[in-house]
């Protein structure tokens, strides 16, 4: 019963969130021809008027559909065909929220900083990782152990650090990810006037949707760690 119940959590928590931001982008993102910007002529204005006329703003054909980031590195905002090219609530919310990352970046926002650098380190993990499991399976076919290949101790360290790590990410990811969205993009919306009230309640349900995906990749990480911690002792 109870393992039955964990694992439609578990189910809930990865495929939940992610089904009402499918519905919410679906439902905020008809297109609005009333609404003055495109998602890039909005990110490009809220920009300059932010002193980071810097930051270029760019519509990549390999980013899907509201999958939208920016990069510290590049100082790009970089954009979807369906928040770059159209006029929506949707690509309003997303554009906005992205331009908050950019603000976050130019102010020193340490959370930020911090989220960056582990990414690095969480990813740098899993690679090396993924690499000695693939010599583990190769030598394997020979008839070799994997102790004899590599010590437990060595492998177990490696996924403590990587699943602690994404732990941490994960965690770090929430404040940043909320301040971008209720810190930064909505009072920029408002300030402006970009929005109507009805609209604006549109954006931030959005926003606290989106923020919704993040709590729950949260709490897998959580749950993976806690996982491999309880199954570490048997």
């Amino acid at each position: 019963m109870w393992d039955l119940l964990f694992i439609l959590i578990i189910i809930g928590l990865r495929a939940g969130p992610g089904w009402v931001f499918s519905w919410a982008t679906d439902r905020y993102g008809s297109p609005r021809p009333d609404l003055a910007y495109t998602g890039k002529d909005l990110a490009r204005r809220l920009l300059d008027e932010s002193g980071l006329a810097y930051v270029q703003v760019e519509e990549l054909a390999d980013v899907p559909d509201f999958g939208d980031a920016y990069d510290p590195e590049k100082r790009i905002v970089q954009l979807s065909h369906k928040v770059a090219g159209e006029r929506s609530l949707a690509a309003y919310a997303v554009a906005a929220h992205e331009v908050g990352h950019a603000i976050q970046h130019a102010g020193g926002d340490e959370a930020m900083a911090l989220q960056h650098s582990l990414v690095k380190v969480v990813n740098g993990l899993l690679y090396l990782t993924v690499g000695i499991s693939a010599v583990i399976v190769l030598m394997s076919f020979g008839g070799q152990s994997y102790e004899e290949i590599v010590p437990r101790w060595v492998l177990g360290l490696l996924l403590f650090g990587y699943f602690g790590g994404s732990a941490v990410f994960r965690l770090l990811t929430l404040p940043v990810e909320w301040d971008a969205s209720f810190g930064h993009a909505l009072p920029m919306l408002e300030q402006r006037a970009l929005l109507n009230e009805t609209d604006l309640r549109s954006v931030r349900i959005l926003l606290f949707v989106a923020a919704c995906t993040y709590i729950a990749v949260a709490v897998l990480g959580l749950i993976a760690f806690f996982a491999l911690v309880a199954t570490s002792g048997r």
